[in-house]
């Protein structure tokens, strides 16, 4: 029983992080976070959703600083074979991380922040 129950957690979770954010764009997510706002502002007043907003994106703010994706500017430029082999490094990064699929899960992760800030 146990068993199953991690499985279909597992399988939920990989739902929420491998099929969501491919299906929908970015722009989605940040609607729906505007509609929560919204809404939270015509229920609770405009200070605590500002206050609920700010904690929200302190939360991605903190999680940026622990994961952070160095960008090309941040990089030292080396010379020579070295520094042609960083600049190519920094663009394959850039086209990794940089992309909508990439967007959507942190858009993603910023309403799950709203969400959790929501509840606190």
């Amino acid at each position: 029983m146990i068993r199953a129950v991690a499985v279909l957690s597992l399988l939920v979770l990989l739902v929420l992080v491998l099929y969501v954010p491919s299906v929908h764009p970015p722009e989605r997510f940040l609607e729906q976070l505007r509609a929560e706002h919204e809404a939270a502002t015509a229920y609770w007043g405009a200070e605590p959703a500002t206050r609920m907003l700010d904690r929200a994106m302190r939360m991605q703010d903190s999680t940026t600083q622990v994961t952070p994706i160095p960008a090309a500017k941040d990089a030292p430029s080396p010379a020579g074979v070295n520094g042609a082999v960083s600049r190519e490094m920094s663009s394959v990064n850039q086209r990794l991380f940089n992309n909508t699929y990439f967007r959507a899960v942190d858009a993603l992760l910023l309403l799950a922040s709203y969400r959790l800030s929501t509840l606190v």
